[in-house]
């Protein structure tokens, strides 16, 4: 079982042992290249958009109108949460909990299943009891602070990984798989 879950526990590990020192780097970084700074988060959104439309694109061959609308409604609520946080280094919430999502929802569902709509509610329960943790745990980092906000960001961010793999990876890749044709035949 330990094995099942390592990706999810290292994950998990990563993101609290980067705590203390991610927003040093980020200053760093926004005082180092000011002019880059927001454009560069975009750049990275635009990226991650672009890798998850390539990879339905190379699975499906064609679209389908369901994976565009769930692709467009993934976007859009994306932009619309993250117009809710402040700086550009809080929308990394959306992104690194998304991600959480969609590792906790692939150790909880299978993708091939059908029923799973406790393995999201699972997941999301996973993911906002992280988020919680993740912000207690920076109440006690020095130059770090509890935020209701975050937290909020960081459910809705596993939120959207959910949906962006049960609605838009998910589908692609089993339209990707050909269906195996069942004869009733009986063999003489």
């Amino acid at each position: 079982m330990l094995k099942i879950w390592l990706p999810v526990v290292l994950y998990v590990v990563a993101m609290f042992a980067a705590i203390p020192y991610l927003p040093a780097v980020i200053i760093a970084f926004q005082r180092t290249y000011p002019t880059i700074f927001a454009p560069f988060f975009i750049a990275i959104f635009a990226i991650i958009v672009t890798l998850v439309l390539g990879y339905v694109v190379l699975l499906r061959r064609c679209w389908r109108v369901s994976v565009l609308l769930w692709m467009a409604v993934i976007v859009a609520a994306g932009m619309v949460m993250s117009s809710f946080l402040g700086e550009p280094a809080e929308k990394i919430h959306l992104l690194e909990y998304g991600l959480l999502g969609i590792l906790v929802h692939c150790r909880l569902a299978p993708p091939a299943s059908k029923s799973v709509s406790m393995a999201v509610v699972a997941s999301l329960a996973i993911t906002g009891a992280v988020g919680c943790l993740d912000e207690l745990y920076q109440w006690y980092v020095p130059n770090r602070y509890f935020g209701w906000q975050d937290v909020a960001a960081n459910v809705l961010g596993g939120a959207l990984g959910v949906a962006l793999l049960r609605g838009v990876l998910i589908p692609a890749a089993s339209a990707a798989v050909p269906a195996v044709e069942t004869t009733s035949q009986a063999v003489a």
